[in-house]
């Protein structure tokens, strides 16, 4: 439990690394479908960073777009992100648009933006493997041979 709060607090620090700018920014670009931009350039595809939670993946990729010139964003799809062995996080993949005034929709489309449940990726946390293989090899090592330990350095003195 200690360990998801840090992790929440440690998100919310950073996400107040921000400037008033870049927020405002951010805010600025509007959630579109594929259809709804299909006339407007198509500026790259962007990937979010590992986040707490979809709202912060969707800030993150707003951000990228905007520092692109994008006036509008294609969420296309979200995937899970293990912050360690208990807790599930989400990154999101979208295309950022730059549209013309007069094309586009003008403010979001909420049909548009995609949903995330890291309930549905519950099995790929640590707590469901029975011998911790995946996660914890380094671990399971067997000891070393007897004979790698009679060096003149690791001999007791009587």
């Amino acid at each position: 439990m200690c360990k998801i709060i840090l992790v929440i607090l440690i998100s919310l620090l950073l996400q107040g690394c921000y400037s008033k700018e870049e927020i405002q920014s951010a805010e600025k670009i509007i959630n579109a479908s594929s259809e709804e931009v299909s006339s407007c350039l198509l500026l790259d595809t962007i990937q979010s960073h590992g986040n707490l939670s979809l709202d912060n993946a969707r800030f993150q990729l707003k951000l990228i777009a905007s520092q692109l010139g994008a006036t509008h964003l294609v969420e296309t799809k979200t995937l899970p992100y293990i912050f360690d062995e208990n807790f599930i996080g989400v990154i999101l993949k979208g295309q950022a648009f730059k549209c013309p005034l007069e094309q586009g929709p003008i403010k979001d489309n909420e049909k548009s933006k995609l949903t995330f449940s890291p309930d549905e990726y519950q099995y790929l946390l640590y707590s469901n493997f029975d011998d911790g293989f995946f996660f914890n090899r380094h671990l399971h090592r067997p000891p070393p041979p007897p004979h790698f330990f009679r060096g003149k350095r690791f001999h007791r003195r009587h």
